[in-house]
């Protein structure tokens, strides 16, 4: 099996996903500036250092109750991005890529999915990858997140540059569809936590 080639392709599945995280890539780059785009869409190898290891070790153990409580938190805190982003694209005053990075870790953290994800797919994967070899799980680690935050950045890049296109009515309605989009997730997650 090619670990590194399953990382690539998990990667680009991760980062074409759309989801809360994209929606706040965009938002972030569009009020902020390039850097709170980065910022935000290097916010999952933080995020993923404190999830992933405690996921590999307890989560698969768990009741599923647990998860969906995490469903349920993780759609409230996206809501609430998405309300904040809608009712304060008035304001001026930019975001720091300090609040953008938190705001990122924050949401991943909320999110289910990277539990899941590190439990039922890449938690397995990284352990037959460390059974042949510790550079083999090393690698597959890495290129996942080349890949992930590689097409991420990409994503910030294609935003920020278009971001002259936004002139007032233009850039109101995207971050009004960023925080609607924000919205509809929160309430999936929600919806998916108690169902």
């Amino acid at each position: 099996m090619n670990y590194i080639l399953i990382g690539c392709l998990l990667g680009i599945s991760a980062a074409i996903t759309p989801g809360p995280l994209t929606a706040l890539i965009i938002a972030q780059t569009i009020k902020g500036s390039l850097k709170n785009g980065i910022m935000v869409a290097l916010s999952p190898i933080f995020s993923d250092l404190l999830i992933a290891p405690v996921i590999m070790l307890i989560l698969a153990k768990i009741p599923e109750k647990i998860t969906n409580i995490l469903s349920v938190i993780g759609g409230m805190v996206v809501i609430f991005y998405g309300i904040s982003t809608i009712y304060r694209r008035h304001i001026e005053t930019k975001p720091t890529s300090t609040q953008s990075l938190y705001k990122g870790i924050l949401i991943n953290i909320s999110n289910p999915h990277p539990y899941i994800f590190w439990s039922a797919i890449a938690g397995p994967l990284t352990i037959k990858a460390y059974e042949i070899s510790v550079i083999l799980s090393i690698s597959f680690i890495a290129a996942f997140y080349f890949v992930f935050i590689g097409l991420a950045i990409g994503l910030v890049y294609l935003v920020h540059k278009g971001k002259d296109l936004f002139h007032s009515k233009y850039y109101q309605y995207a971050l009004i569809a960023c925080g609607a989009f924000m919205i509809a997730i929160g309430v999936y997650l929600i919806f998916s936590g108690l169902t």
